[in-house]
């Protein structure tokens, strides 16, 4: 069977208050070993 080729999607997740770049790395970790994700940047 053949796999099927989805277009892929961007998403936009705007956090306020976050100052701490441990906190940032550990949410980009999270995110990144989502499934389905396969990019993930906090900045």
């Amino acid at each position: 069977m053949a796999e099927e080729h989805k277009k892929p999607e961007r998403a936009s997740i705007h956090i306020t208050g976050m100052t701490c770049t441990t906190c940032a790395n550990t949410i980009e970790k999270a995110l990144s070993e989502t499934p389905g994700v396969e990019q993930a940047s906090v900045s």
